[in-house]
């Protein structure tokens, strides 16, 4: 694999991860733009259900009078009820059309799929109600059973929530409509006893474990609520209203073996409806808190994906670019050193300028070759100069060896002329003179 190919796989590595991490943030973030505006269609579904839970309680209230009362009292004021309680029913299911409940979890789906149900048969619970024909405490049940799952229904909001904050925020609210409930039974239970006049069979323990539950369920909800929203409750709650109500708690609990309280349950309706009045403004003031943190956690979602995606974006074109352009300066460094290089093997040319420009490894690479070649080019000039002197004193040999050759051909003729004198000499000797 070229070098250029390996940086290229890098750039493609660190670009991916880069772009992968994008990808998260982007389903991320879609994910959580789902999540709170399912939290958003909740949070107006409980608004709904809590304005529907507060006719209900009032319904439930006034059939207990009408029924403890033998149908002398509440007579004018039901019928109203019930034409409010209808109305915010209308509400309700006009508005659960407009959202996909499909896309919310089973259990949700399950609950509104029973309170319908419940809520179904609420004609037939009025209609035994006018004629007398059912008990307050079946009444009562009938009513609480359905609320309760209203209730269910507000408290998986806040399990649905995916913010510290928000599901904070909604358990408080889940707790203190709880709390409300209760009220809103404690209504209709002294109102049926003090419409008789005294308790039915297992009536009196079901009150004081509603005021024990009340009790229980606002302090969880002050335990939990923001600063803001329990000095609301306080400055709310602090009403007249509130202390009649423990007035006839006190007397109804001191009378409750004999009866004979002497309270209109009228009066005890329109007091207590009075605090739940009360109640119902914090309810509607913690309803807004609600919806202002979604608008908050949504908004402040929304920063925290543009920040992401804009910082890896960044880092992902930073890198893009870095990478970019050393890898360009490295693949023309080496390109550059290997053309030259080539001129030096290929051509065999000791000239070549093969330095490279730079402070890179590449450079001294090329400058080191460059030292070595001309150690080289000097070791074959030297080799060269050698071998000229060489040459020289081979040929000055050449020629002293000639002349000696030629000296010894000169005098082997010398010898042989000689010695064939002396041979004719010595067979023809000189006559001697007379």
């Amino acid at each position: 694999m070229s070098i250029k190919l390996k940086l290229n796989l890098i750039a493609t590595i660190v670009v991916s991860f880069a772009l992968v991490i994008i990808a998260i943030t982007i389903n991320k973030a879609l994910h959580d733009r789902t999540v709170i505006s399912q939290a958003k269609e909740l949070n107006i579904l409980s608004q709904k259900l809590s304005l529907l839970i507060h006719e209900t309680q009032k319904e439930r209230g006034a059939s207990a009078g009408f029924l403890g009362s033998k149908g002398k009292k509440f007579a004018d004021i039901l019928p109203k009820q019930r034409v409010l309680t209808t109305k915010r029913n209308s509400e309700l299911t006009k508005y659960t059309l407009t959202i996909d409940l499909s896309s919310f979890p089973q259990v949700l789906q399950s609950e509104i799929a029973a309170f319908n149900l419940d809520m179904s048969k609420i004609n037939n619970i009025r209609s035994k109600v006018d004629k007398l024909n059912i008990s307050v405490k079946d009444e009562v049940a009938y009513y609480t059973k359905m609320n309760k799952k209203i209730l269910n229904i507000v408290s998986l909001t806040a399990k649905l929530a995916d913010t510290q904050e928000l599901v904070k925020s909604l358990d408080a609210y889940t707790n203190f409509l709880k709390s409300k409930e209760r009220a809103g039974i404690e209504r209709a239970v002294l109102s049926g006893a003090f419409g008789a006049d005294k308790f039915a069979p297992g009536m009196f323990s079901k009150w004081i474990t509603l005021v024990a539950e009340q009790d229980t369920y606002m302090d969880s909800f002050l335990s939990m609520a923001t600063q803001d929203s329990k000095e609301f409750y306080k400055s709310t709650m602090n009403s007249p209203s509130v202390g009649k109500v423990n007035e006839m708690r006190e007397i109804a609990k001191t009378k409750a073996s004999v009866g004979g309280f002497e309270i209109d349950s009228l009066v005890w309706f329109k007091t207590i409806t009075n605090k739940i009045n009360l109640l119902k403004q914090v309810d509607d003031e913690l309803a807004k808190y609600n919806t202002l943190l979604l608008d908050k956690v949504e908004s402040n979602s929304k920063i925290t994906a543009i920040i992401t995606l804009s910082s890896y974006s960044i880092f992902a074109i930073v890198i893009f670019i870095i990478i970019f352009f050393i890898s360009r300066g490295i693949n023309v460094s080496v390109r550059s050193s290997l053309e030259k290089i080539r001129c030096v093997s290929d051509n065999l040319d000791l000239t070549c300028d093969i330095i490279v420009e730079g402070k890179d490894e590449i450079s001294q690479i090329s400058k080191a070759i460059k030292v070595m070649i001309i150690a080289f080019k000097t070791s074959v000039n030297q080799a060269k100069d050698v071998s000229a002197v060489t040459t020289q004193e081979s040929q000055k040999l050449h020629n002293v060896v000639e002349d000696l050759t030629k000296n010894g051909t000169v005098a082997d003729v010398k010898i042989k002329n000689i010695n064939r004198q002396f041979q004719q000499q010595v067979q023809f000797p000189p006559k001697l003179a007379s």
